[in-house]
């Protein structure tokens, strides 16, 4: 018996008849329908033919014989069934140099086992094409940050601060794919094809009730139902070569006023109050990759806000994105016997509500899409969590030994132990709305200090 031995990977020469593979599942069977052992993931199969390499002398005309499927494997590699598979040695050249690899040179490539549903897999000649590559000219982003502000006494150890911040993001990464042809779809109409994609109708009727019963539950939902979605125009199936480049389109911007009071109190008390009222704006009509939105971090709330942007509402500025307020007011005051008390009241906007809608085959005019298409149901700037409020305290004591001070401090967060939901499921079904994150409940930090 000759078996081939490949560390890691191995490429598994099956016979032409007596093996399947599913074009859903990929799982290989044989002919009495039974799953084939072994730990595997599925790649596209093809048909394999004896012949010589490009210019050289061999077999006249290609003979169908063998099939390729990459499996892999922990250990060696050798038939399915059992039985022993001809090198061809006999006929003047090797199997390997024809039928393990698609440029003849013996050595199963990455191109060679990729996953179903790219059509870059088993290109003759190919070479390994990774998920997303860079552009040459990717230049890196850049943010432009400017404030102003304005400090008066108002009387006597009391002051009053005003300041204005714009903060601009700019060359601002964006992925494209260019075997594919971009779509205006601010322009598109439904049933006329727009690049590689097909818009329809869709009207979103609320199915599940999803979005009734949250409204019966008090909560202020406006939902924009009327609108296009695109699926993949099917002769682009499996077409990826994703490049990672700049966009001169995508815009981010951030406005914020601030209004502060700072007053200094006798016996060395102190207190500041303040509001805040910012803007978040976001022009992203350069995210093109897909025409329904594209999943992204937002640069300005942090990267743990995985949010959907580009699509119908891609020009935020013209969306009359409103201004969010928030609240402060800090105060410490001593007390007797070396104690000083402090505290805090925070009252901050909830983040913004998202809500993306996985279109189902019944919305869907020509049956089960290409590429499943997940749209954006809500306008930016329409729906929000509710306002939450958060008050802290601290109690501290001071010590005093000769030239050492030392201090002991308790401080209480979250003192109400207020529970409100600051982050919560997104996708619209029997799930949305529920809970992904509450505010931290009360919590009890012990601090103790010395100083020399």
């Amino acid at each position: 018996m000759k078996s081939l031995l490949v560390v890691g990977t191995a490429v598994v020469l099956l016979p032409a008849t007596g093996f399947a593979q599913s074009a859903l599942t990929g799982e290989v069977t044989d002919n009495t329908g039974g799953v084939l052992p072994g730990r595997h993931r599925p790649v596209q199969l093809r048909q394999c033919f004896l012949r010589s390499p490009p210019g050289a002398i061999g077999v006249d005309q290609p003979e169908p014989s063998l099939q390729v499927v990459g499996i892999v494997l922990h250990g060696r590699g050798e038939t399915l069934d059992g039985g022993s598979f001809e090198s061809g040695a006999d006929r003047g050249f090797a199997y390997r140099d024809h039928c393990l690899s698609t440029n003849y040179d013996g050595i199963v490539q990455d191109h060679e086992i990729g996953l179903l549903g790219n059509s870059t897999v088993f290109r003759e000649g190919g070479v390994a094409i990774p998920a997303s590559m860079a552009d040459p000219n990717l230049q890196r982003e850049y943010n432009w940050e400017y404030n102003a502000g304005i400090q008066h006494e108002l009387l006597p150890r009391v002051s009053l601060n005003v300041g204005w911040y714009r903060r601009v993001f700019g060359d601002i990464e964006s992925r494209s794919n260019t075997l594919l042809q971009t779509c205006d779809f601010q322009n598109a109409t439904a049933g006329v094809p727009c690049g590689s994609w097909i818009p329809f109708q869709v009207n979103f009727d609320d199915p599940g009730g999803h979005v009734a019963r949250l409204r019966g539950l008090g909560q202020d939902i406006q939902v924009s139902p009327n609108l296009l979605a695109f699926d993949l125009d099917p002769a682009y199936r499996g077409l990826v070569n994703n490049l990672d480049v700049t966009s001169d389109i995508n815009r981010n911007y951030y406005n914020g006023f601030e209004v502060s009071l700072n007053a200094r109190l006798p016996n060395g008390g102190n207190i500041f109050g303040g509001w805040t009222a910012s803007q978040h704006i976001q022009d992203t009509c350069g995210l093109i990759v897909n025409p329904n939105g594209v999943g992204i971090e937002d640069p300005i709330r942090g990267s743990d806000e995985n949010i959907i942007r580009g699509g119908r509402f891609c020009n935020q500025s013209e969306l009359g994105m409103p201004f969010r307020h928030d609240f402060k007011l800090f105060g410490a005051y001593p007390l007797p016997a070396d104690f000083e008390f402090s505290g805090s009241i925070q009252a901050y906007s909830g983040g913004e509500r998202e809500l993306t809608w996985s279109v189902p085959n019944a919305y869907i005019p020509h049956g089960a899409p290409t590429a499943r298409p997940t749209v954006q149901l809500f306008q930016p700037g329409t729906n929000y969590l509710p306002y939450w409020t958060q008050v802290d305290i601290a109690l501290r004591r001071i010590f005093r030994f000769g030239g050492i001070e030392s201090s002991v401090q308790a401080d209480i967060y979250n003192l109400m132990n207020s529970a409100v939901v600051v982050d919560e499921t997104e996708g619209y079904g029997g799930s949305w709305g529920r809970p992904t994150r509450l505010l931290q409940g009360r919590l009890l930090r012990m601090a103790f200090q010395v100083k020399w």
